[in-house]
């Protein structure tokens, strides 16, 4: 009986060894794991400010190129177009008036 309570016993220790192992690969896998993943989510967020930094720099480079300074400047200096002054004075007619000198004139042509 002594040798079946020493294997028991032994056995028993195998058992828990065994267990206490898995248990200590299991912790260091799942650790393993877990840094794996805060490394990816940090290069995730620095991924994400560079973005949000490259939209930000070519708002401000379309803003910048779509000045109207810089267009007009442009214009006049490597196109050698001017601007024109605003109009002396402007005239309004009104359609009726329009209409009725239309008919004269056609009538004369008639």
């Amino acid at each position: 009986m002594k040798k079946t309570s020493r294997i028991k016993r032994i056995s028993i220790i195998i058992l828990m060894l065994f267990a206490f192992g898995a248990l200590i690969v299991s912790y260091v896998a799942l650790k393993k794991k877990c840094e794996d993943l805060i490394k990816q989510k940090v290069w995730a967020d620095e991924e994400l400010k560079d973005q949000s930094i490259k939209t930000n720099n070519l708002t401000a480079r379309y803003q910048n190129l779509t000045s109207e300074d810089r267009i007009v400047s442009i214009a006049a200096y490597e196109l050698g177009m001017i601007i024109s002054d605003p109009p002396i004075m402007v005239l309004t007619i009104d359609k009726e008036k329009i209409s009725e000198l239309q008919t004269l004139v056609q009538e004369q042509y008639d």
